[in-house]
């Protein structure tokens, strides 16, 4: 939700609540918006790690390294009477938004995900109100940005050619062209985005692939 205008700007179904469905909201509202000055949100641990081991991974979370290489500053709600607007706003959704899906009978995420989408501009233009200073506080993306390296799962490890590595579910297996000259990584790192998985080893790129 917008703090300026109460704009809902970004809404996803996921089966769960994980990084990877944070990803992809927050893909889509840069893409859609702009890269907002900073996210306000609860202490979820794909947000925030909660782990009291000492000391604290200077890389907390893969969403926090998201934020941090876009700029965007993180603030932790402490209780959910902090996060009241985003509170009423889903008690709004539970309302209106389950009519209708009970409406139009869906019952796939696809289905539902369509009537999100005629939806959400619908709420806005009812909800929303407008900001006191018209101008916009989102930044715009920068060409050399690059969003499937950045809005995405990011591992980085070494590991024999011969042998396989899982990364985020999957189990893959790399050419032997990538190898250093002894037959060995020196480095691989695996970039996991909304809509592709790339893997960048020993200062080459492998050809990103769909999943």
């Amino acid at each position: 939700m917008d703090d300026a205008t109460g704009t809902v700007a970004q809404a996803v179904f996921r089966t769960t609540e994980d990084t990877r469905g944070y990803l992809v909201l927050q893909e889509g509202l840069v893409q859609q918006w702009g890269i907002p000055l900073a996210l306000y949100s609860d202490r979820h641990a794909a947000f925030k790690y909660n782990a009291r081991q000492k000391p604290v991974p200077v890389e907390t979370t893969q969403f926090a390294r998201v934020m941090r290489e876009l700029g965007i500053q993180q603030i932790f709600a402490l209780s959910p009477q902090a996060k009241g607007r985003v509170e009423r706003m889903l008690e709004t959704f539970q309302d209106r938004l389950v009519t209708e899906l009970r409406l139009a009978d869906a019952s796939t995420i696809d289905q539902a995900s369509l009537v999100l989408a005629e939806f959400l501009p619908r709420f806005n233009v009812r909800f929303a109100v407008a900001a006191e200073q018209p101008e916009t506080a989102y930044r715009p993306l920068l060409d050399e940005l690059s969003l499937t390296e950045t809005i995405c799962l990011n591992d980085t490890r070494k590991y024999p050619c011969w042998m396989s590595s899982s990364f985020a579910g999957l189990c893959m297996r790399l050419p032997y062209s990538a190898c250093g000259t002894q037959g060995v990584f020196r480095r691989a790192t695996a970039f996991r985005s909304s809509s592709n998985l790339r893997i960048t080893a020993t200062n080459a790129t492998l050809p990103g692939f769909p999943h």
